[in-house]
């Protein structure tokens, strides 16, 4: 966050990205959405509040059937914690219980369609959002369908890149920042990746 408020970085909503990406707003180059999968509570701890010393937006992709439980693999962010956290956050859907592995597939990719729907419905009526991020970045055309049918208007996946005026809304690139990414490497890949 440190290099991001130094180089000139503005953080913005997932509206103004949507905008963004239809044509109906322009933004300047150092424009960045930052996002934080699966809603853990150390988000509330610790990125908070740099997040707010810097007056930066994000947005956090938590499971819903995980809010306010620590028997979900760490603990995760409360309600009430998302509710104070509204000033710097913004919350969509990362599911509401199909963050796993059924074998080889990812569960979204495994059950039936049915049990998808209700739970993209579920999840995204609770959180009353717009977006998604694809549970470890799986899913098809059938599942990109079920998101535009349930309401969502775009979704993320974790292939790497940059997001372009005229991209699909429902195949968003990213760029993953990991515990083991240094200052330097971040600096290239907000300026260099491809």
């Amino acid at each position: 966050m440190d290099y991001l408020f130094a180089n000139g970085y503005r953080t913005i909503t997932l509206n103004d990205l949507y905008l963004f990406l239809t044509g109906q707003k322009e933004l300047p180059q150092k424009t960045v959405v930052l996002t934080f999968d699966d809603g853990y509570m150390s988000n509330y701890t610790y990125a908070y509040p740099i997040m707010q010393q810097y007056h930066f937006l994000a947005v956090q992709f938590p499971l819903t059937n995980c809010i306010s439980k620590t028997t979900c693999w760490v603990p995760r962010m409360t309600w009430d914690q998302m509710e104070k956290a509204g000033d710097v956050f913004e919350f969509h859907s990362h599911s509401h219980d199909l963050h796993y592995y059924i074998g080889e597939k990812q569960a979204m990719l495994a059950v039936v369609p049915e049990k998808v729907l209700d739970d993209l419905l579920l999840s995204r009526e609770l959180l009353d959002c717009f977006a998604f991020s694809y549970p470890f970045g799986a899913y098809n055309e059938e599942i990109i369908e079920m998101l535009r049918e349930t309401g969502y208007r775009m979704a993320f996946t974790i292939r790497p890149g940059y997001v372009y005026p005229g991209d699909d809304p429902f195949q968003l690139k990213r760029l993953g920042i990991y515990p083991e990414t240094t200052v330097e490497d971040f600096a290239w890949l907000l300026q260099n990746y491809k």
